[in-house]
C-alpha cells in the first residue's frame, strides 16, 4: 500500500506509524517526501496511519489517524 498526506512547508521529513485496527502495537517509518510504501500486510484487513512532520525546530504531534482497508485475495 502507498500512503500519502498534504506536504508541509518547510518539513524535514515525516514520521510515519501504522497499525491494524484494533492493534496494540504501532509500525514506525520514516520517509522523505509525502508518501510512503508499506508491505507486508494481511489482505482484506482494515489499518490505520498516523504522520508526524519532523522541522528544525522539533517535531509535531502525530495526526489524526486516518484508515485504510487491504484488497482480499484474488482467487482463481
Amino acid at each position: 500500500a502507498t500512503l500519502g498526506w498534504n506536504a508541509v512547508s518547510g518539513a524535514l521529513s515525516y514520521n510515519v506509524q501504522y497499525r491494524g485496527v484494533g492493534d496494540s502495537t504501532w509500525i514506525s517509518l520514516s520517509s522523505n517526501s509525502n508518501n510512503i510504501s508499506v508491505s507486508n500486510l494481511t489482505a482484506a484487513k482494515n489499518y490505520e496511519f498516523q504522520v508526524r512532520t519532523v522541522c528544525t525546530s522539533g517535531n509535531t504531534a502525530y495526526s489524526a489517524s486516518a484508515t485504510f482497508t487491504t484488497l482480499a485475495p484474488v482467487s482463481g
